[in-house]
């Protein structure tokens, strides 16, 4: 039980669909999610989310510059970008080695979608249920 975190790359022509992505307890990766894709700044419980190419590149760039705060001591800086979002077994809201992990697990699924993903025929989409 808690918080698990889909990234699925959806052909939009045969509508199959791929899993792209995971993060298992990332709160503040989904709060980022929720407040950079989302109208209103809100998910339900396993609402899709489309996600564009321009924001998995936003991530993907905050989330190394987020990574570098956090290896140099800068809080501060991290907290600019990501905040925990608390929830029901939403994980831990510390900045510790588990956050740098998610990060770096972040940066590395950015990198993978945005080299594999034909933006003309594929679409992305977050869902998360908890």
């Amino acid at each position: 039980m808690g918080l698990d975190m889909y990234l699925l790359r959806k052909n939009k022509k045969s509508a199959n669909v791929c899993e792209v992505g995971y993060w298992r307890k990332a709160n503040s990766i989904h709060r980022w999610i929720v407040e950079h894709c989302t109208e209103n700044g809100k998910i339900e419980d396993c609402e899709e989310i489309p996600i564009s190419k321009d924001s998995i590149l936003h991530l993907k760039d905050e989330a190394i510059t987020a990574l570098v705060d956090f290896q140099n001591g800068n809080i501060d800086g991290v907290k600019e970008k990501f905040r925990p979002m608390a929830g029901f077994f939403f994980g831990s809201m510390e900045y510790d080695e588990y956050f740098a992990d998610d990060l770096t697990d972040t940066i590395s699924i950015c990198a993978d979608v945005l080299k594999n993903t034909n933006f003309e025929e594929e679409e992305l989409i977050y869902y998360a249920w908890w």
